[in-house]
């Protein structure tokens, strides 16, 4: 079995930056992370190959087509263990304005999230 792990970092600010995304990500929290302005996310994306299947984390409750993203990314069958290893809110994409966007992260911590497990 081989592992690949992948580190994504979020740095959550008051003042987005406009147009950089990259290992650090200064963004805007939701008011349900408010409290977590200027922390940073350490986020560990763990992907193993099992057989021809790939098994990949995703820390979070993907929506449909942040699932689809990311098995499209990759040859062969694709399992995503959501919530795992742990849970960093909802993953919404695309995003909107509802519940679960007020409960995630934001939509640039998400694009920066989907492009690291999409990225090869």
């Amino acid at each position: 079995m081989m592992q690949e792990v992948m580190r994504a970092q979020a740095r959550v600010s008051e003042q987005p930056i406009d147009g950089h995304i990259g290992p650090e990500l200064n963004i805007k929290p939701s008011q349900a992370v408010a409290e977590l302005a200027c922390m940073i996310l350490a986020v560990e994306l763990i992907e193993w190959s099992v057989g021809g299947a790939r098994l990949v984390s995703v820390p979070g409750e993907a929506f449909h087509a942040f699932g689809r993203a990311v098995e499209d990314a990759r040859p062969g069958p694709v399992l995503l263990a959501g919530l795992a290893p742990v849970w960093f809110g909802y993953l919404p994409v695309p995003f909107r304005e509802g519940y679960e966007e007020s409960m995630s992260y934001g939509e640039p911590f998400v694009g920066a999230l989907l492009a690291a497990l999409t990225s090869t």
